[in-house]
């Protein structure tokens, strides 16, 4: 993104990682730190690494991430979808490795992913080139079929809503399903609340 000024060079690296420290006394939260990102230099884990020294990097560190969410603005890349997923951690690379070329085989779709993988929620913006309007349902079917396959949720942080509907399927049982009926009918017998939205 423009004005955009990443912490370290990113190269051929295929993840980048920010992690945010926080502690009660900078000396020693300080020095555990330091010594823990030495260590995963020192087991080649890390290819390069920088820490913080001011307010200012503070911010333009979380400029960098942030700006990944700037891309998903029409301005930018154009008509586009957008999902915001659950998955396991340990599955998180294995879903983008394998999403990634699905989406571009079946559909000469774009994809990048990113989010606050710690907490096992990941972003995908997904657009195919020039196409208006893009193909939401193919590219629901790659992207939310990967998702079942690895017991992932289609819905990290913002509910199922109408769009997510016909998948709500992929992450849930059919037990799970029949129970969240039975909650709903017993706490809305008159299907009052959000009627329709998330069950017939």
């Amino acid at each position: 993104m423009p004005g955009g000024r990443p912490p370290v060079a990113i190269g051929d690296s295929s993840h980048v990682v920010l992690v945010e420290m926080h502690g009660l006394d900078e000396a020693i939260d300080g020095a555990r730190f330091a010594a823990w990102l030495e260590r995963l230099f020192e087991a080649w884990i890390v290819d390069d690494g920088t820490v913080a020294q001011s307010i200012g990097d503070v911010r333009a560190f979380w400029g960098t991430r942030d700006a990944a969410a700037e891309l998903a603005n029409p301005e930018v890349i154009g008509p586009h979808l957008s999902y915001d997923i659950g998955l396991p951690v340990a599955r998180m690379d294995e879903f983008a490795a394998a999403c990634k070329p699905a989406l571009a085989q079946a559909l000469g779709c774009e994809s990048i992913y990113y989010g606050h993988i710690g907490d096992g929620n990941m972003h995908i913006v997904a657009w195919v080139p020039g196409a208006a309007p893009q193909p939401i349902a193919e590219v629901n079917h790659v992207v939310y079929g990967i998702v079942r396959e690895m017991g992932g949720s289609v819905s990290a942080e913002h509910g199922i809503g109408m769009l997510k509907k016909p998948y709500l399927g992929h992450s849930r049982s059919d037990a799970e399903l029949a129970l969240m009926r039975r909650l709903k009918a017993c706490l809305d017998p008159d299907g009052v609340l959000n009627p329709t939205k998330v069950f017939d």
